[in-house]
């Protein structure tokens, strides 16, 4: 089952609907992010796939925090953070130590 899903988020990473605008993307963005939070709490997140969701995901949802840290008003950072719904609980505070902000659940 593993690969299979590893194989399956790939496809989804790399497939032109991850930042699309379809009506389906922020379903599938949040199931992505659950599955790869998932992955990585029980160890099998491979480095194929963490590279991916970092790249499609992590990376653009990390600038528009910073982004909004430095301006508040800064109306694509909020539109592309909507988008994506959040990190997961892994990348979330991958996120928050990036930008020196304290995670208080930790």
């Amino acid at each position: 089952v593993s690969e299979q899903l590893h194989a399956a988020l790939l496809e989804m990473l790399r497939g032109p609907g991850i930042a699309g605008s379809d009506k389906y993307a922020a379903s599938r963005n949040l199931l992505i992010v659950f599955a790869v939070d998932l992955l990585q709490q029980t160890g099998q997140l491979r480095a194929e796939l963490k590279a991916e969701f970092q790249r499609n995901v992590y990376e653009p949802v990390s600038c528009a925090l910073g982004e909004l840290v430095s301006n508040p008003a800064a109306t694509r950072s909020v539109e592309l953070l909507a988008m994506y719904y959040g990190l997961g609980e892994y990348f979330t505070r991958k996120s928050l130590d990036a930008l020196d902000i304290a995670d208080s659940s930790a």
